[in-house]
């Protein structure tokens, strides 16, 4: 169980990290 909550939060992490990037260049393309 230990080792599955471990690799939920790591791919939690890993998408919120992937959300931040598309926000980023969403950003990007609206300035521009």
């Amino acid at each position: 169980m230990l080792c599955s909550q471990e690799g939920f939060m790591a791919g939690w992490h890993l998408d919120t990290k992937m959300a931040q990037d598309i926000v980023a260049r969403t950003m990007r393309i609206i300035d521009t």
